[in-house]
C-alpha cells in the first residue's frame, strides 16, 4: 500500500474514532453514510491543502521507540555491577 493511502485510511480512521465513538453499534446503512462523509471531507482536505507527510510510525499506527532505552549490553553490566554488589554486602555481614 502507498504511503498516500496508508496517510488516507489514517486520517479517515482518527476522524471516525473521534467523531462516532460508537461506530461499532451502527448498522451498516448508517456505517456507509458515515465513511461516505467523511471520505468526502477527507478528499476536500488533501485536495485543498498539503497534508504534512506522516512519519513512519504514525503511518503504521505504532508507538515511537523511546529514545531513552537502555541497551542489552548496559542493561547485562548493570546486573552483573548489582549481583557484585550484594556479593560484596553478604560478605561483609558474615
Amino acid at each position: 500500500m502507498s504511503k498516500l493511502l496508508k496517510n488516507i485510511k489514517r486520517l479517515i480512521v482518527k476522524q471516525i474514532k473521534k467523531e462516532h465513538p460508537n461506530f461499532q453499534t451502527l448498522n451498516n446503512k448508517k456505517k456507509k453514510e458515515v465513511i461516505e462523509k467523511i471520505w468526502g471531507e477527507v478528499r476536500k482536505s488533501i485536495e485543498t491543502k498539503k497534508e504534512k507527510e506522516p512519519s513512519k510510525h504514525e503511518l503504521l499506527n505504532v508507538e515511537a521507540i523511546p529514545t531513552d532505552i537502555l541497551t542489552i549490553t548496559r542493561m547485562q553490566a548493570l546486573m552483573q555491577e548489582k549481583r557484585l554488589r550484594s556479593k560484596l554486602f553478604l560478605c561483609y555481614l558474615f
